[in-house]
């Protein structure tokens, strides 16, 4: 009996220290469950401005509005992602995926920063993640590639 005692003591008093833990530590407990990672979801409430690094898009780039560091799809067009990569969709009749070009966003630099899109309210950017040397908007038209905007 005195054993049980001892090991019923010793739980509670390894309780009390995780619940003391978790206080201190700035979460709450019994949040632990309930957290849910943010890793592809980046806390961003407006779509960021880039810096043009180009006056028009290339010949051949269809479907979208270029101004103020913004890339914008028109009426009739929206942005799809896939995988790394953004499509532009036609939502007319035969949704045509791929119409007016590809975009990509890149991270230059050394490191393991990235680079990744970020579409908000039809607009497209890229969100830039430790890029020591900048995050590129590239589009690929054909075979031509260029790089529009840098974040």
């Amino acid at each position: 009996m005195k054993r049980h005692s001892m090991i019923l003591i010793a739980l509670i008093g390894l309780s009390a220290l995780a619940y003391d833990y978790q206080i201190t530590n700035g979460q709450q407990p019994g949040t632990r469950r309930e957290v849910t990672s943010s890793a592809n979801t980046p806390a961003i409430s407006e779509t960021p401005k880039g810096k043009a690094l180009v006056e028009k898009l290339p010949e051949g780039v269809e479907g979208v509005i270029f101004e103020k560091g913004l890339v914008k799809a028109k009426s009739g067009y929206k942005f799809v992602k896939k995988n790394n990569k953004v499509m532009l969709m036609s939502t007319g009749t035969g949704g045509i995926l791929g119409a007016g070009g590809s975009w990509q966003c890149m991270c230059k630099g050394t490191g393991n920063g990235t680079c990744e899109p970020l579409i908000v309210d039809n607009h497209l950017s890229c969100v830039r993640k430790d890029c020591s040397e900048g995050c590129y908007l590239w589009v690929v038209v054909g075979k031509a590639k260029a790089e529009i905007l840098r974040y």
